[in-house]
Order: structure tokens, then C-alpha cells, then sequence
């Protein structure tokens, strides 16, 4: 029995790819992400993002997390999030907003749309993600770097 859900976080099962490696002189194993707790194959770098920003002292109890999103590091981070006791707002483009929104929320996030940002241009939509941010918590963005690795790309 899991004390946590977040414990389970990458916990998922190596498969051999039977078919694919015949012949191969080595096997071939798959680790199949997508069966982490969230459904998402970003579950463990949400995990690690959260972690070290709690570790750095720039994500305290009762701040939101702020992401730019329309995928599944949003999912993960709404897992994340949800079993922390962070709120989490997914800022995200129009066209993602309404199918992403609803699977996020179910998770505990909250989406915001480019029709609150008025982001068109990848530029605007990280402007407004920060703009919410300012207001609201910390921002994570793509392409974060967390003490001097990549860990979202």
C-alpha cells in the first residue's frame, strides 16, 4: 500500500518489446511513462520541478503555481500540486483551452485561456503566464531550468 500517490510516481512497469528486438542481439525494454498515478509521461518531471523549488525556498505553502501549458506537464503538475496543497493555474493556448481545461481541473488545476491573456504569439503567452504569476505565484515556464539541469523542455 502507497502512503502517497506521489510516491508511485515513476514506479511503472519495463516491458520488453518482443517483436521489435527479434533478432537483436540485445533485448529492447520500453519503461511505459504513461501508466504513471496522473496518466502523463511529464508525472516525474512535475515531481521533480515542485521538489526542487520547495528545496530552493521559492515555492512555499499557500502560493499557486503558474504554468504555461496545454500538455501533459500540465497534467503532472496538477497531480503534483493536488497532493502538495498548491492551487495551480494552466495559462494555454485558445485552441487547447477547453479539452485540456477539463482534464487538468480534473486533476485540481485551473485553466486559463488565451481569451483572459490575449496571447496569439508564443512570446505573449509566456508575457501573460508571467503577468499572472506577478499577481498570483510562481511561474514556471518552459524550458525551465531547476538548479543547473533542464528538466522541461
Amino acid at each position: 500500500m502507497t502512503r502517497n500517490i506521489l510516491d508511485e510516481i515513476g514506479q511503472t512497469p519495463i516491458v520488453p518489446l518482443q517483436q521489435i528486438g527479434r533478432g537483436l542481439p540485445v533485448p529492447i525494454y520500453v519503461k511505459c511513462e504513461h501508466l504513471n498515478p496522473g496518466g502523463s509521461v511529464k508525472d516525474r518531471i512535475a515531481l521533480a520541478i515542485v521538489e526542487d523549488a520547495e528545496k530552493r525556498g521559492t515555492l512555499k505553502p499557500g502560493m499557486t503555481i503558474i504554468e504555461a501549458t496545454a500538455g501533459n506537464t500540465g497534467m503532472g503538475l496538477a497531480l503534483v500540486a493536488a497532493a502538495r496543497g498548491y492551487k495551480l493555474v494552466c495559462v494555454m493556448p485558445k485552441k487547447d483551452e477547453r479539452r485540456q481545461a477539463a482534464r487538468i481541473g480534473a486533476r485540481g488545476g485551473a485553466g486559463a485561456g488565451d481569451a483572459e491573456r490575449g496571447a496569439e504569439s508564443s512570446a505573449q503567452f509566456s508575457t501573460g503566464c508571467g503577468a499572472i504569476g506577478k499577481r498570483r505565484g510562481l511561474v514556471f515556464g518552459r524550458s525551465i531550468q531547476e538548479s543547473g539541469q533542464c528538466t522541461h523542455s
